[in-house]
């Protein structure tokens, strides 16, 4: 957002994609690691698959899911974000997954395949309507993802997640959890409440709280007022 608001104020046309690579750049510049995945997902609007072939260039495709507030406003009721409160470097994160990824170590090799395979069936369950399929596809995603590094998570998160598991039918740290939030789904809108309940009533730290989880349908866009 930064790189596109200061080419905007500089007069410079930029495209989405110059903005995913120029973001990369700086990320390894910052020394904080970093992909292209969380850059296009910012960029572009809506919930969607994204592929790149390897190389050092990467050329995006995107295909969209038919999930949005407009079509499933019974599914975002049972969906929550919430801020932890605990912060990490998604970079240590990061780079223990990289070099075990340069290291060719084989269970490392097998859990990536299944995280891609995974992605696919999301994609089909969101098209479908199938909400119990994607719910299960999270929960695999999770499960592979302490699989690939259990420093994923850590005791607090756990805790977190330990006191809320009754009402709950999903649960991950997007992205590589460095951030610090929490993407829930409960199993109905009921049970959501009593998830925003317990952690209004018992937050693990003064800075834990809910944002507002809503499906963004424009993207990045830059506004001169």
């Amino acid at each position: 957002a930064v790189l596109a608001c200061v080419r905007r104020v500089l007069g410079q046309a930029t495209t989405q994609d110059e903005i995913i690579a120029l973001t990369s750049v700086l990320e390894q510049r910052m020394n904080t690691g970093g992909g292209w995945q969380d850059q296009v997902g910012g960029a572009f609007p809506g919930v969607k698959l994204i592929t790149t072939e390897p190389g050092l260039e990467q050329r995006i495709r995107t295909t969209w899911a038919a999930f949005g507030s407009e079509h499933d406003p019974q599914w975002q009721g049972r969906m929550l974000l919430y801020y932890t409160g605990y912060k990490r470097m998604a970079r240590d994160i990061l780079r223990n997954v990289v070099g075990r990824y340069l290291a060719r170590d084989r269970e490392t090799l097998a859990v990536i395949r299944e995280i891609k395979d995974s992605a696919f069936q999301m994609k089909h369950d969101l098209d479908s309507r199938n909400l119990s399929g994607f719910v299960s596809g999270l929960n695999r995603y999770w499960t592979l993802k302490k699989r690939i590094d259990p420093g994923s998570t850590n005791r607090f998160i756990e805790a977190i997640l330990g006191g809320i598991h009754p009402w709950l039918d999903a649960a991950l740290l997007p992205g590589a959890g460095g951030g610090g939030f929490i993407f829930m789904v409960a199993r109905d809108e009921s049970c959501a409440e009593h998830i925003r309940e317990h952690l209004l009533h018992h937050p693990p730290n003064p800075s834990a709280r809910f944002f507002d989880f809503q499906i963004d349908p424009f993207g990045l866009r830059t506004t001169v007022l």
